[in-house]
């Protein structure tokens, strides 16, 4: 944008002067840039009125826009190729609609998710959202837009798997409505789908309904270890095998000698009793040197809290670090977390590990500890081809500019790459949204 001063007025006149956060370049500008790049006027809209009117100009003008909610997950992605206006949406905020017995809730895009929790939570119900971040000012459309879960997973599912309906504005300023507000909907497309997990370069999430869960009687967690890699492997599997209604399955690997699972379990006491016996009892079936320590109750949620968080925090303490996410299937994410241990060390990096073992995800964080992208580019490069060996794939969740300028943090192309650039063309043809940010730069 040659004239932000002429831009900050454009969208003055259309949101009022106190919508404007930042014009030109450093300061609040400089803060709101997305992977290093800067954007022209961050306008902050106090309705959804104008926010389309806000997209209506800038699809007039060609410009790039990014919406922003907590910022937590804006280091996923490509790099934009142009960025004109960051469009935050933390005015649009609070509880639309919410009728405890529908077991629905609707929530505008740029409320708190601890705002949200905290509000369904009076009613005894919690939301399907549990992404990395949620106590840090992570919002109910950028954790649509970025798609993380968290370690219940399991039990609360997705974000794209809870999402009943959505309302949002397009690159072009229309506002349109896709799903609905009860939880059996099925008239046209599933676009809610489909915009989870967009990275906001199909629409801006103006409101979203959920489906929620009462919150359990009971919540416990159990830590497995074993002194071998293939001793807690089969402890997983015989756990999956098993059938057990686990809320999560996790694994956490900090050095190649220390590994093991945490077992997260809830609903009723006679069912999470039930459960808790019938885990020790495979633990101890595999081998006497499988030790299991019981959480005691008060701590799991702050244990649940720190499996959340635990990659999301390592890679923002170490602004070169990188935050890869590698999709693999259950039976392999054991020994996907001990590859990224033996690259980590073959390659001189600090490598921790962390991972979802009952939905097949491994997270790594690559430390970068202030040297040069090589190694970390090493790690991805070879850590793709042991997931691609196996019909996986890694993601690169969060990095460096020079590592992400080294390839697609999504990987090589593939089918999927060319539907996503059919779907973008469809939905923004013009490119307003998150210009380049998603899969194949789309």
């Amino acid at each position: 944008m040659k004239n932000p001063a002429a831009l900050g007025e454009r969208m003055a006149s259309l949101c009022g002067r106190e919508a404007i956060r930042a014009v030109g370049s450093g300061g609040e500008c400089r803060a709101h840039a997305v992977d290093g790049v800067e954007p022209a006027v961050v306008v902050a809209p106090a309705d959804e009125q104008a926010a389309a009117a806000v997209l209506t100009v800038a699809h007039e003008l060609g410009l790039g826009v990014v919406p922003r909610g907590g910022g937590t997950a804006l280091g996923i992605g490509n790099p934009p190729t142009r960025l004109d206006v960051v469009l935050d949406l933390g005015r649009l905020r609070g509880v639309v609609r919410h009728e405890p017995a529908d077991l629905v809730v609707t929530l505008a895009g740029g409320t708190p998710l601890s705002e949200a929790v905290a509000a369904v939570g009076e009613h005894r119900q919690r939301l399907p959202l549990e992404p990395p971040g949620l106590d840090a000012g992570a919002t109910v459309g950028g954790a649509v837009a970025s798609g993380l879960s968290g370690p219940r997973r399991p039990i609360l599912g997705s974000p794209r798997e809870r999402l009943v309906g959505v309302r949002v504005v397009m690159g072009d300023g229309t506002i349109t409505t896709a799903g609905g507000q009860v939880t059996k909907n099925v008239a046209g497309y599933d676009l809610p789908r489909l915009y989870a997990g967009s990275l906001g370069g199909l629409a801006v999430i103006l409101e979203a309904s959920f489906k929620v869960s009462p919150l359990p009687e009971r919540q416990a967690a159990l830590v497995i270890s074993h002194a071998t890699l293939e001793g807690l492997a089969e402890v997983q599997r015989r756990l999956l095998a098993l059938g057990l209604p686990l809320a999560g399955l996790e694994i956490e690997m900090a050095s190649p000698d220390t590994r093991h699972l945490v077992v997260l379990l809830e609903g009723s006491e006679a069912g999470v009793a039930r459960c808790e016996r019938d885990a020790c009892e495979v633990a101890g079936a595999v081998s006497p040197a499988a030790e299991v320590r019981a959480l005691e109750s008060h701590a799991v949620p702050e244990e649940i809290t720190r499996l959340r968080d635990a990659s999301w925090s390592a890679a923002r303490a170490d602004p070169a670090a990188c935050w890869l996410r590698a999709s693999v299937g259950p039976a392999q994410t054991l020994a996907a977390a001990a590859e990224a241990m033996r690259l980590g060390e073959g390659y001189g990096v600090s490598v921790s590990v962390s991972g979802r073992a009952a939905n097949g995800v491994v997270e790594v964080v690559v430390g970068g500890g202030g040297q040069t992208p090589e190694p970390q580019v090493a790690v991805v490069q070879d850590l793709r081809r042991f997931a691609a060996r196996r019909g996986g794939e890694v993601v690169v969740l969060a990095a460096p500019l020079a590592l992400k300028t080294a390839g697609d943090v999504f990987g090589p192309p593939t089918s999927a790459t060319l539907l996503g650039h059919a779907v973008k063309r469809a939905l923004d043809p013009a490119g307003v949204l998150s210009p380049g940010r998603g899969w194949g730069g789309v």
